[in-house]
This record gives C-alpha cells, sequence and structure tokens, in this order.
C-alpha cells in the first residue's frame, strides 16, 4: 500500500524551492566553480585548513583538553612529511583507519573471531591496542624510544601520545616540521607491516620494522631542509636528534 502524500506539504516546498530559484542570478558567461567560504572566491590549502580546522574545533565538546586536540591536528598538518603521510596522520588523529574494530562497527566484519589483531592475536585489533597495548607494537616503541633517547612512557590517548612525543622533540630544538616524523614513520611502517599480515600473510620481524623506520625518517628529514645532504643513513641512525636539528 502507498504512502499518503500530504499535499499542502508539496505546495509549500515547491513554492519554497520556486522563491529560492528566483534569487539566483545567471549571467552569459560559461560557468565557474568558487569557494563561498572566501571572499575573493579563490581556494587555497591554506583557506580549507583553517576552514576544516574551525568546524572541527566548533564539533568539539569545550573541555580542558579541546586545545590540546587541535594542536595535534596542527602539528600533524605541518609536519615534514609528503601529503600522503599527513593525511595518513589525520586518520589516525580521527581513529579513521581500517582496523578490524572499525570494520566491525561499519558492518564489513560480522564474525567477532576475525577482530584479533594480526600482530599480537591477543586481543580485538583497535587503535588504541596498536598503540598501547600490542605486545608487538609496544616493542617497537620501546625500541624507537630507545633509539631517539625519549624515555618517558606515554598514557592517554593518540592525539596525547603524538604532542608526548612532538614536545620531546620540539626540547631537543629539532627544526621547526620535524618534532612529528619519527612519530609518523613508526606508524605508517607498523601499519604497512600490518597489512602485509593481513592480505599477504607475511612473516613480520621486530628488528625490521626498526630499520624501516629509521630510513623512512633519514629520508623525510631532507624534505625541507638539504643542508645535511652529505649525512649518510648511518650517521643518521646514530645521533637522528642532531639531524633532524
Amino acid at each position: 500500500m502507498g504512502r499518503a502524500v500530504n499535499l499542502s506539504s508539496v505546495a509549500d516546498s515547491s513554492q519554497n524551492f520556486g522563491m529560492n530559484l528566483g534569487r539566483i542570478v545567471l549571467s552569459n558567461g560559461p560557468d565557474i566553480v568558487v569557494w563561498s567560504s572566501n571572499e575573493d572566491l579563490d581556494y587555497s590549502a591554506r583557506i580549507g585548513y583553517d576552514k576544516l580546522a574551525a568546524v572541527y574545533q566548533t564539533n568539539q565538546v569545550h573541555d580542558g583538553s579541546n586545545n590540546r586536540v587541535v594542536l595535534s591536528f596542527a602539528k600533524c598538518w605541518k609536519t615534514s612529511v609528503p601529503f600522503q603521510i599527513k593525511a595518513f596522520g589525520w586518520r589516525i588523529l580521527h581513529d579513521r583507519l581500517a582496523t578490524k574494530n572499525n570494520l566491525l562497527i561499519r558492518g564489513i566484519i560480522h564474525s567477532p573471531s576475525d577482530l584479533l589483531c594480526p600482530f599480537c592475536l591477543d586481543c580485538d585489533e583497535s587503535l588504541l591496542h596498536l598503540l598501547s597495548y600490542c605486545s608487538v607494537s609496544r616493542e617497537v616503541w620501546s625500541r624507537v624510544a630507545m633509539w631517539a633517547g625519549f624515555v618517558n612512557r606515554v598514557e592517554g590517548n593518540i592525539g596525547q601520545h603524538f604532542l608526548v612525543w612532538a614536545d620531546f622533540f620540539k626540547k631537543k630544538k629539532v627544526r621547526s616540521g620535524n618534532e612529528g616524523i619519527v612519530w609518523l614513520a613508526v606508524w605508517w611502517t607498523v601499519w604497512r607491516a600490518r597489512n602485509e599480515i593481513v592480505f599477504n600473510d607475511e612473516k613480520i620481524s621486530v628488528s625490521d620494522l626498526i630499520w624501516d623506520i629509521k630510513i623512512l625518517a633519514w629520508k623525510w628529514s631532507f624534505i625541507r631542509n638539504i643542508s645535511y645532504t652529505k649525512c649518510n643513513f648511518y650517521e643518521f641512525a646514530k645521533d637522528p636528534v642532531r639531524f633532524l636539528s
């Protein structure tokens, strides 16, 4: 049986549509795409970033941690890494990676038996698990911390974890934009290794992951500053803070 139609509502909607359509001014020139949030009608990446940051901040619950949440996004975006990695960092901070826990929420995974972390096989895979509780990823973070001279154990959410690492490198006087390089290199390497296990049934060793992290951080350290072009990888691996400064 069909749904009843409210003719009065349809008439009102049609009238409103006609009124709004009448406000549109057409020209004889070709159609163009404009950015309505900018008076100059020109879009730029900076304007888009500022707009997104403002919307995100407005939508957050304004408690004491809100400023640090927004700060984590700002620092991530300004890190001297390829754009693909910046976007990846934003997805981490938003908890938008396709972890098994998120795939279950989206209805892509249906069986709880498919949720186990591919690294440790002990607990369900979530972003927080990969950061703080997985025995394999914790070993990776521990070795990277020892390599960089980072001695504090970090507790809390993803954004706080990023800021603590970034603040550590800032205190070490590394160049602006380099504070988040190591943190993003760890996440990128761990996530790629995770995908190799899930999709290709690869065997992963922590030692290999550590070398991959060091190589990535070394490569990204040249993105904004080429004054250390004579710094070979092995020199960087011995003292990363020195060559990030």
